[in-house]
This record gives C-alpha cells, sequence and structure tokens, in this order.
C-alpha cells in the first residue's frame, strides 16, 4: 500500500514555507519602503512632496515630528486677566518714526503704473499699507520693544517681517503687520511688561500668539509669537505657525541687528539664511487677508494672480 504522506507533507511544508518566505519579503520591502520614504530626506521629501513644506526640507523626519507634532502645553495662568492700578506713559512717541526713512512705494500710485499692474493681474501685490499706517504699525513695535527691554526680555523679528526685511529692506509690500517672537519661559515678564501702557493693548487670542494694538481699534496690531527651544532648534509654540517657523538654531543665536524701515531691529544672527531656507524666497505670495485695499470677495481679473517668481514684479518693487 503506498504511504501518501511521503508525498504530500513535504508538498505542503514547502508550500507554507514559500508562503511565509513571501510574506517575510513583503514584510521586508514594506518596511524598507517606509523607512526610505520617512528617513531618507531626499527620497521622503519627493515622495511626500504634497505634505511637506518648503522650510521642513533639511530637517530630519525624528526632528519633524519631535517639534512639529508635540502637544501644545499651555503655562498655568499665562491667559489670565491683568489688572492695571497704574498705567505707564510709553516711552516713546510717535516723532521717534522718522519717515523720511521708510521705504517709499509712491511709484505705484501714478495711474498708469496702476493700470499696468492690474492688466497684469497683479493687484493682490499693491502696497497693502500707506504712510500713515507704516508709522502707526512702526509706533506700536517701538512702544512694546521699548518696554521689552525694561524688563531685560529679548526678542527678534521672525515670519513675514524676517522675509520683508531680507528681501524688501523692511514690509513685504503686500504685507500688513509686523511679526516679532520671544521666549514662552518669559511669558509673565511680557504680560507685566505690555498690560498696562496708557493708550495701548494686549490681547491675547490664544497662549502662545499675543496681539498688541491701540486701546480703541483692533487694528493695526504687532503678532507677538511664543518661541519654544532646544539644543538644535527654535520654534514656534503655536502649532499653526509652526508650519514655517522652526529655525535651526545655530541661525538664530546670538541675535544680531539690522535696519527694518530706516530703524535698528534685533534680528536672528543669519536672517538671510532663515530666509532663503524657511521661505520660498524667489517667490512672491499674497494673501487675500493681507488686502484691504481689495474688495471683499472681489474675482476681478487684475487681482487675479496670487502667487508669482518675484522677478515678474522687478517693475514694482527692489528686490535684494
Amino acid at each position: 500500500m503506498v504511504n501518501w504522506s511521503t508525498f504530500v507533507t513535504p508538498t505542503i511544508l514547502r508550500r507554507t514555507w514559500n508562503g511565509k518566505c513571501k510574506i517575510l519579503s513583503l514584510t521586508v520591502t514594506f518596511l524598507t519602503c517606509g523607512y526610505l520614504t520617512l528617513f531618507v530626506i531626499p527620497v521622503r521629501n519627493v515622495i511626500l512632496s504634497s505634505v511637506i513644506e518648503y522650510g521642513w526640507r533639511d530637517m530630519e523626519t525624528s526632528d519633524l515630528i519631535r517639534i512639529h507634532f508635540c502637544q501644545d502645553k499651555e503655562p498655568e495662568g499665562i491667559l489670565s486677566s491683568t489688572s492695571c492700578p497704574v498705567l505707564h506713559k510709553p516711552q516713546v512717541n510717535v516723532s521717534d518714526i522718522i519717515t523720511s526713512s521708510l521705504v517709499s512705494h509712491d511709484h505705484l500710485l501714478f495711474p498708469e503704473v496702476q493700470r499696468r499692474v492690474l492688466e497684469k493681474g497683479h493687484g493682490r501685490f499693491l502696497p497693502a499699507l500707506n504712510l500713515t499706517q507704516k508709522v502707526e504699525i512702526l509706533l506700536l513695535y517701538k512702544v512694546a520693544a521699548a518696554a521689552l527691554e525694561s524688563v531685560g526680555v529679548q526678542h527678534f523679528l521672525v515670519d513675514g517681517s524676517l522675509l520683508g526685511l531680507s528681501r524688501h529692506g523692511g514690509f513685504v509690500p503686500w504685507d500688513d503687520d509686523l511679526d516679532v517672537s520671544v521666549f514662552l519661559d518669559s511669558w509673565h515678564l511680557v504680560k507685566k511688561a505690555l498690560s498696562c501702557i496708557e493708550g495701548f493693548t494686549l490681547y491675547k487670542p490664544h497662549f502662545a500668539h499675543w496681539k498688541f494694538h491701540y486701546k480703541d481699534r483692533l487694528y493695526p496690531f504687532l503678532d507677538i509669537f511664543f518661541y519654544m527651544l532646544d539644543e538644535s532648534y527654535v520654534w514656534a509654540a503655536s502649532y499653526y505657525t509652526r508650519i514655517t517657523y522652526i529655525y535651526p538654531k545655530r541661525f538664530v543665536f546670538p541675535l544680531g541687528e539690522s535696519i527694518f524701515e530706516g530703524m535698528k531691529v534685533p534680528v536672528p544672527k543669519d536672517s538671510l539664511s532663515i530666509a532663503r531656507r524657511i521661505y520660498e524666497y524667489d517667490l512672491c505670495f499674497a494673501y487675500r487677508g493681507h488686502l484691504k485695499h481689495e474688495a471683499s470677495g472681489s474675482e476681478d481679473k487684475g487681482y487675479s494672480i496670487s502667487n508669482v517668481s518675484c522677478q515678474e514684479l522687478s517693475y514694482m518693487y527692489r528686490f535684494y
């Protein structure tokens, strides 16, 4: 009688082993692809190009996960109200703003120039601020900077203002505010310094993002972003700002000085490297929220373009 088990068992074992090998091979392939996708930076940047922000390209994935996806920790008492039994007079006034030093875009006021701008669809890139508004924002900044200095808190320009400084010598022309950053651990000193200044108000919509403005109106304002840091990076404590605000620490400290709209301001040690590394320096973007000269909801073709090579705007502005 034929013993079929001598034939069937090896066949079953061989098929089982082949199946396990295929599973193992697929698992190894999957893990290898996952590793390449997540941890080999050039491969990751290509495969995840739709979700990797411009400023994240040179970061290790482990740093990106640790920083960008860290939980926001709100310090106890940071958003509590502050009583002001005495209001302090600001240490500077409007006469401290030297208007002759402001970057001028008066040539864009000529009708023929504005007609050319709109014909090209570049209306979104017209200046967002007139002279009066610029002076108001710069005064806000100087009042806040003097108050912060009086309590020993360092600050420096960040985000759009840092880009504007490097590329335009001042405001990004179509931007409408000024952005500074202070260390999160200094929040109690910042609160003390800015809460009780006569004629001004500190607004705290988020524990890591405050606004300093005139008491009688919400606009214009100074954006104040708190930052966190470790041995390698400096980053925004607010999750929504962290997309473009993760700077290599070696580019930030020790702080330096530069000229913004004719006045000295504290800036990261290597502002230009940050501007080029974090932002698409040679591309110009205009956001609808910055367009007070454009009617709300307007779809006029003169305002149709919101991002363009900065070179195409060289007939409007000087770029550095």
